[in-house]
């Protein structure tokens, strides 16, 4: 049937007919190109405050008590001979053991001696002993404590040896006199320039 343009179409050829279904998503793209890097690196941050002090560590265990040392020194400046004795700045000969003697002020154990002939020379094989000795008044017979020192020569200006230790154990009381007796081997030296000799002793 004939139409003109102030009638509408009939509705099958009219534009409003329902969609169609969707399509499928298309594949992503590529991905960009990386972005330039970024400014540098800012300044650093101020320090933080100090922490609190930590808790103090418990007391260590108390260690050993050290050794409770004195020094009695016995010298002469006179000439020594074999068996003779030596006290503080004297010497006597075999014979004379009280005429050398010191006191001891308090109960004491001898643990020691270091012995000094000085300058006097010794020839290869030479030998002198210095060896303590105590009593109790100087009636009887002194007690050797076991306690002595030997040097053994050769001993000159150009091979120095004139310095010898002993150690030992020997308890002493009150008001015992102690002296320290020479011996040289030959028995027939004599040390002119005398010796010197630091007895060690540990205090109760």
């Amino acid at each position: 049937m004939p139409f003109d343009d102030n009638h509408q179409k009939p509705a099958s050829n009219r534009g409003d007919r329902p969609c169609g279904t969707a399509g499928t998503q298309g594949t992503p793209g590529r991905a960009g190109a990386t972005g330039a890097t970024g400014p540098i690196t800012g300044a650093t941050g101020p320090t933080g405050p100090v922490g609190v002090t930590g808790v103090t560590g418990v007391t260590g265990v108390t260690g050993p008590t050290g050794p409770n040392l004195s020094v009695l020194y016995l010298a002469s400046d006179q000439s020594v001979s074999n068996d003779g004795w030596v006290g503080l700045g004297t010497a006597s000969s075999v014979s004379s053991f009280p005429a050398s003697t010191v006191v001891m002020p308090t109960g004491m154990t001898i643990v020691g001696l270091t012995f000094n002939i000085r300058d006097n020379t010794l020839s290869d094989g030479d030998t002198v002993t210095a060896t303590l000795y105590v009593s109790t008044c100087g009636f009887d017979t002194p007690t050797d404590t076991g306690i002595s020192a030997t040097i053994v020569g050769p001993s000159d200006a150009d091979t120095p040896n004139c310095v010898a230790t002993g150690s030992g154990s020997f308890a002493v009381t009150q008001g015992m006199l102690l002296a320290a007796q020479i011996t040289t081997s030959p028995t027939n030296a004599a040390l002119s320039e005398g010796v010197a000799i630091a007895v060690l002793f540990t205090m109760p």
